[in-house]
């Protein structure tokens, strides 16, 4: 029984005395040169518009023509899905006030 509790005196002043250390924040920065990222940017895309050009055969996952024309087209494409739907709606409502003149009126 006297160990026990010892050894519980001695776990406390321990941590009291030795408190454990805090974590160290380690930040390695990274070189990032935004100029040769562009040149290999329009390499590559160079490359592939020459292959398109000759007739090669280019995924479409490779070539990238413009960040700014993708968001574009992803945005046009969802208005035109949006206002499909809209126009989907506006014709379900108009049958269904057609559908209820007609039972209201043969009701009445």
């Amino acid at each position: 029984m006297q160990k026990c509790v010892k050894r519980i005196h001695v776990g406390i002043f321990s941590t009291f005395f030795n408190p454990p250390k805090p974590r160290r924040f380690e930040y390695i920065p990274r070189y990032f040169d935004a100029e040769k990222e562009a040149k290999e940017q329009r390499r590559k895309r160079i490359e592939q518009e020459v292959k398109r050009e000759r007739g090669l055969v280019v995924s479409d996952d490779e070539y990238v023509p413009h960040i700014r024309g993708q968001f574009r087209a992803t945005k046009e494409k969802n208005a035109r899905v949006i206002h499909r739907q809209n126009i989907r709606r506006v014709y379900i409502f108009i049958v269904l006030l057609f559908l209820a003149y007609m039972l209201y009126t043969r009701l009445v």
